[in-house]
């Protein structure tokens, strides 16, 4: 009997766990180094446009930050101002077409559509 109760005190934790993991938001670890992408040459417009798919700027501690769009996910990375990878995470995208992004002094934004 006192087997029986610790078994479905472990499935209680379980489905606790799968919950809460379920209830976080879809950002997934990406890993301790950083994404390999090739994005030369995609800010050169000829005769069509096409949305800015990477993007750099100056983060709130005066780091760097990388995003970009790349093989469906959204990609961030830090990086410190000599360009020392820090840690980096995965966005999956909300919407399937790919808009844009925008760094605020308060909020930053990503665009879908």
């Amino acid at each position: 009997m006192k087997h029986r109760h610790l078994l479905r005190s472990a499935g209680a934790i379980l489905c606790t766990g799968a919950l809460i993991l379920s209830l976080l938001p879809i950002t997934l670890a990406a890993g301790s180094s950083p994404a390999v992408s090739s994005n030369v040459n995609k800010e050169d417009y000829i005769a069509w446009s096409s949305p800015v798919t990477s993007y750099l700027y100056e983060n709130s501690s005066g780091d760097l930050t990388r995003v970009e769009y790349t093989n469906s996910q959204v990609v961030v990375e830090n990086y410190t101002s000599s360009f020392a990878f820090v840690d980096s995470w995965i966005i999956q995208p909300e919407l399937p077409v790919w808009g844009g992004f925008f760094a605020g002094e308060t909020y930053n934004f990503l665009i879908f559509g």
